[in-house]
C-alpha cells in the first residue's frame, strides 16, 4: 500500500463531522411526521438550514426560536413555551423534537422538563433532546436522539420477550450520506427475503407507530457500531431487549452475507430456506456486477481507490474495491 502526501495548499479540506446540534436535527428530519424545533440562536437555526443542505441555492427547513442576550440573562423559559405553542400551529405532527444548542445549554436551560409539559399540554410527544455543542459532534448528537426516542417514545416494557421475526435497525443516519435512503431499502428487502420483518429504521424509516410497536420486535440491530450504543444498552438493561451490533458495515457481498446469517441464526426463521434465498441474491448480484464491469475491466484492473472514513465503513467498501471488484488501493 502506497501512501501519498500532498501540499496542503493544493488540497480541499471538509470536515465529515460537525456539532452535536447537527446529529440530532438530522435524525428528526427522518423521522415521518416529525416536527422539530431547535431552541437556539439564530445562528443555529442558519448553520442547520444551509450548512446542511446539498446545495447552495437550496436549504432544508429549521424553525429555532431565536434566543438572543436577554435570554441568556434572564432566561428562556418563556421564549421556548411560545416556540412550541407555533411550532404545535404552524406543522402539526405526530411527534415535536426540540433540541437544544450550545446557548441554552450553557445557561441550563431545561430542555426536557420543557417538552414533558408540552406533551401534556397538547396531548402529543414532545421530545426534548440535549444536543448542543458540549454534547460533541454529530455522531454524538445523533446518538443522544437516538437514546430519547428509546426513553420517550417506546412504550413501557412488558415481562414478555418477542419470539417473533420483526427487527429494528439503527446506523444510518438520515441525509449524512446522499445514498442513505437507497442503503435502507436493500437491507429492508434482503431480510424480507430471509423471513424476517423489519419494524422500523431508526431514524430514517420510522414513525410514531412503528416505534410504538418496539414490544414486539425480538431484536435490535445496529449497522454500525459507533451508532445508537447508548440506546440499545438501555433496550437490553431496562427493556430486557436482544440487541445485535455490527461490527463491520455491510457493504459488499461478503460482509453483507455475514450480517444476514448472524440474524438468521438468532431469529426463529427457516435457515434453509434462508440460506437458499442468499445464495439466489447473491448469484444474482455477482451477475449484475459482471455485466456492469465487463466493459471496464481496463479501468478496474488499473485504477486505484483511496477510501476515506469511519473505520467500519472503510473495511467494507476497501474489501469490495479490492476483493471483489479487483480495484487495487493507494
Amino acid at each position: 500500500m502506497t501512501v501519498q502526501f500532498i501540499d496542503e495548499r493544493h488540497a480541499a479540506s471538509e470536515p465529515s463531522w460537525s456539532c452535536g446540534l447537527s446529529g440530532a436535527y438530522l435524525g428528526a428530519l427522518g423521522f415521518n411526521n416529525g416536527s422539530l424545533l431547535v431552541h437556539g440562536s439564530s445562528g443555529c437555526g442558519f448553520a442547520m438550514r444551509y450548512g446542511l443542505s446539498p446545495h447552495w441555492k437550496s436549504f432544508i427547513p429549521c424553525p429555532v426560536t431565536s434566543f438572543g442576550e436577554d435570554d441568556v440573562i434572564f432566561g428562556g423559559a418563556n421564549l421556548l413555551e411560545r416556540g412550541i405553542a407555533k411550532a404545535r400551529t404552524v406543522n402539526p405532527s405526530d411527534a415535536l423534537f426540540v433540541l437544544s444548542a450550545c446557548s441554552t445549554e450553557i445557561i441550563g436551560e431545561d430542555i426536557q422538563g420543557a417538552a414533558t409539559e408540552a406533551s401534556r399540554r397538547y396531548g402529543v410527544p414532545v421530545v426534548g433532546v440535549d444536543s448542543g455543542g458540549a454534547t460533541g459532534n454529530t455522531l454524538d448528537g445523533y446518538n443522544s436522539f437516538l437514546l430519547r426516542c428509546v426513553e420517550t417514545l417506546y412504550p413501557p416494557a412488558t415481562k414478555v420477550v418477542p419470539t417473533g421475526t420483526q427487527v429494528d435497525v439503527m446506523g444510518i443516519i438520515p441525509y449524512y450520506d446522499m445514498f442513505w435512503r437507497g442503503d435502507i431499502k436493500p437491507i429492508k428487502r434482503l431480510l424480507g427475503r430471509s423471513a424476517v420483518q423489519v419494524n422500523s429504521v431508526l431514524s430514517g424509516d420510522c414513525s410514531l407507530v412503528t416505534v410504538t410497536r418496539a414490544n414486539e420486535t425480538a431484536l435490535t440491530v445496529t449497522l454500525c457500531r459507533h451508532i445508537g450504543q447508548r440506546a440499545l444498552m438501555r433496550i437490553k438493561n431496562n427493556r430486557r431487549g436482544n440487541i445485535h451490533v455490527c461490527g463491520v458495515a455491510p457493504i459488499g457481498l461478503e460482509f453483507t452475507r455475514r450480517l444476514l446469517e448472524e440474524l438468521v441464526e438468532r431469529l426463529p426463521v427457516d435457515r434453509e430456506a434462508a440460506r437458499a434465498a442468499l445464495d439466489e441474491e447473491e448469484e444474482t448480484a455477482r451477475k449484475v456486477m459482471l455485466r456492469g464491469f465487463d466493459f471496464a475491466k481496463v479501468m478496474f484492473n488499473s485504477g486505484r481507490a483511496a477510501v476515506i472514513g469511519e473505520a467500519s465503513r472503510v473495511i467494507g467498501l476497501t474489501n469490495l474495491l479490492c476483493n471483489e471488484l479487483g480495484m487495487r488501493t493507494l
